[in-house]
């Protein structure tokens, strides 16, 4: 029986398919679960490692102008190709100058560990407080307040992005 010959891009596609699950891989196990030989997944595995070093803050663009593609590989200059504490300070600054009165009652919430009905806190019912119940962000437990897995989320987040709020209710 003869076996069919994979051609090199389709093997780039199924590596790639194969690795986008997740999991950790040897060589020889990434070769049988992509019916490659062990040979061309080193190969391609050795090309995916200098493509990504290539095009590492990089992106290639490919425009088609009249009858002819030029081709060009430019610097990234996207929010993303930025570090992660500029970004978070370009996307505060533009979108998020404050924190809004919800996060700063989660947050509350999140400092004072009141995230089981064991430890919810008495707060006012205000509307602020009816709006987070009715979103699902703050759960009550006799006439008192906890956050839900939701609101402990949305609180570490703005907790994230508004790290003098920790100052603020301390």
């Amino acid at each position: 029986m003869r076996v069919e010959r994979t051609s090199f891009p389709e093997a780039v596609k199924a590596v790639l398919s194969t690795l986008e699950k997740g999991e950790a891989f040897s060589v020889t196990h990434l070769s049988r679960e992509t019916g490659l030989n062990r040979r061309t997944v080193e190969k391609v595995l050795s090309l995916l490692c200098e493509v990504q070093k290539s095009l590492q803050d990089k992106r290639l663009d490919i425009m088609k102008l009249n009858k002819t593609k030029i081709v060009q590989l430019k610097r990234s200059y996207g929010l993303l190709s930025l570090p992660e504490n500029i970004q978070k300070l370009i996307v505060r600054a533009v979108y998020f100058p404050t924190p809004s009165r919800e996060e700063e009652l989660l947050v509350h919430l999140l400092l004072k560990e009141a995230w089981t009905p064991e430890k919810a806190i008495d707060l006012e019912r205000t509307e602020i407080v009816e709006k987070l119940l009715k979103q699902g962000q703050l759960l009550e437990s006799e006439g008192k307040f906890y956050l839900s897995d939701e609101g402990k989320i949305v609180a570490q987040g703005a907790l994230k992005l508004y790290p003098e709020l920790q100052k603020l209710f301390m």
